[in-house]
Formats: structure tokens, sequence, C-alpha cells
């Protein structure tokens, strides 16, 4: 009687695997546009592809808007955004810097609606005939990109890679922390830069370490803790 009841579980579980359908192209634009706050109507140069990142199938969405353009990956079984960007073409060009790294942070975050993030990096550019901050910090479910016009707080382009809820089993980025300045004698957190992101669709801590005469660069499975990468430069 068990295995009856096992053989129809199967058959249920690969009947709806069949019957599974993944997202159309014309609704993985819908995701995207209606994510960007804009209609089909409002936009131009709508253009969408199949591609595959990291070992997953996603929609390549891209469109423009005024002075902006944007790009979508969506992921094609659940629609997912793993990725999204935007870059503006206007913009008060030349090699003033009128705000501080501070300020270039707060323009930011402010965009990306993010009150609450674990790690930061900023750091002064030039950029297409201007100067940017690039400001890089994460949340507990984004990791974001940013280039701030250094003349006038405007926002240039911005990135954003979103990662699914980490599962119960992935070590916490407090965890991944340790596991790093466990390798290093007299490191501190404070001389670390880290974030999350997908992979090769496999869930990774990233980022950087510095320590003495030393950079490390390092990269930890984060459903086992182990280190994939554990790189030493002299400074």
């Amino acid at each position: 009687m068990k295995k009856i009841l096992v053989l129809v579980f199967v058959l249920m579980i690969l009947t709806a695997s069949l019957f599974a359908q993944d997202i159309s192209k014309k609704k993985a634009e819908d995701i995207a546009l209606s994510d960007a706050g804009l209609t089909s109507s409002s936009v131009s140069a709508l253009r969408s592809h199949k591609d595959r990142d990291d070992g997953v199938f996603v929609y390549d969405v891209s469109f423009r808007s005024g002075d902006k353009e944007y790009e979508y990956e969506i992921e094609i079984s659940d629609g997912f955004i793993s990725e999204k960007k935007w870059e503006t073409y206007k913009g008060k060009r030349g090699f003033d810097v009128n705000i501080e790294s501070s300020e270039a942070l707060s323009a930011a975050l402010s965009d990306a609606g993010v009150k609450d993030y674990r790690s930061e990096r900023v750091r002064l550019d030039s950029d297409d005939a201007m100067m940017v901050y690039e400001v890089e910090f994460s949340s507990s479910s984004s990791y974001y990109e940013y280039k701030i016009n250094a003349a006038d707080s405007s926002v240039v382009e911005a990135s954003v890679k979103n990662y699914r809820s980490q599962n119960s089993t992935s070590i916490t980025e407090n965890e991944a922390v340790s596991l790093v300045l466990n390798r290093v004698d007299g490191a501190s957190e404070d001389d670390m830069y880290i974030y999350k992101e997908y992979d090769d669709g496999r869930l990774v801590y990233k980022g950087e370490l510095w320590s003495g005469r030393y950079e490390y660069e390092f990269e930890i499975d984060a459903s086992t803790g182990s280190f994939i990468e554990w790189d030493r430069d002299r400074i």
C-alpha cells in the first residue's frame, strides 16, 4: 500500500512539472515596466529575448523612457527580478567636485529607498567626461552599485542585484565576517567590505579586507561556509 501511495505521489509531481509553464515574454516585459513605474505606451525601443545567466534562464528586457535607458533580467521560471539597471544621458558634465563622499552615499541610499544597509564603499572616479562617486552597498536582499555625479549629486547610473530569501541552512553575514577575520591576525571588521550575491546559481559572500600591508579578496559559499576563493596581494 505504501509503495502505491509513493508511486501516486511521484506521478503527481511529474504531472505538475509537465504542465508547469514558464512566464511569457510579454509577462516579463510587463513585470519590468511595472517595476520601473512605466507603461508600454510611455517607453520606446522595448526589446526582450531569452538568455541564460549563471545557469538560470532569464528574459533580458530593455527599453527607454525620457533620458533614461533601462535593462532588466527576469527569471523565466517565476518572474523574479534578478537584476536591473538604468542610466541617464543627461547631467552636468565637467570635472567639478562639489559634494563629499558622505553626500554621494546619502543620494544613492535615498534613490534606492534603503535605510538599513550592512556595508558600503565609496570612491571618486572619472567617467564619461565627468567626476562621479562610485557607491556600493548591500541590504538584506539586494546588492547596489551607483554612480553619483560629483558636481550636483544626481544619479548617473544605478544597478541592483536581487537575491532570494536566504535558506535557513545558510550562514549569516556575521558568521562570514568571523570566518574571514579568523584567517588574519589583528584584522578588524572596520577594514572589511562584504556583500552577498548569486554566482553560477550559488549564493556566496564576496568582499575585500585590508590589514597591515596586504589586501585580501575572498569568496565564501553561503550554504557551507567554505572558502571558494582567497587571494592576498601586497599593498
